[in-house]
């Protein structure tokens, strides 16, 4: 079943959101590679791809504090699962990069 499961698409993933928690350096992940905090417990398997967003700023008025609203996700990548290690933890490959893939940045289904 196994060896089946390799050649099939993995199953599409419904509103899961994590973060990327490392982003290699060469020296533990190459550095195309990220670890985010998704795995087996997630739903996660290899192959799923995810897209790579810096988090929504939320902008308030500096004198009253009131919130004025935040400015939109921005996509800058997208990353495919490699090897899932635990239940919260993946390594995944950059597929595709549009800005700066940091620590932090939100990854979800595109």
């Amino acid at each position: 079943v196994d060896k089946v499961e390799e050649h099939l698409e993995p199953t599409t993933l419904h509103a899961v959101q994590g973060k990327i928690i490392y982003v290699g350096t060469g020296q533990r992940l190459k550095e195309n590679e990220v670890y985010i905090d998704l795995g087996a417990g997630d739903g996660i398997k290899p192959g799923h791809r995810l897209g790579v967003y810096i988090e929504r700023l939320q902008l308030t008025e500096p004198d009253t504090g009131e919130e004025l609203g935040a400015l939109a996700e921005e996509k800058v990548g997208v990353i495919k699962v490699s090897k899932v290690e635990a239940d919260h933890l993946s390594i995944a490959e950059i597929i595709q990069k549009t800005g700066q893939i940091e620590r932090g940045n939100i990854v979800k289904r595109e």
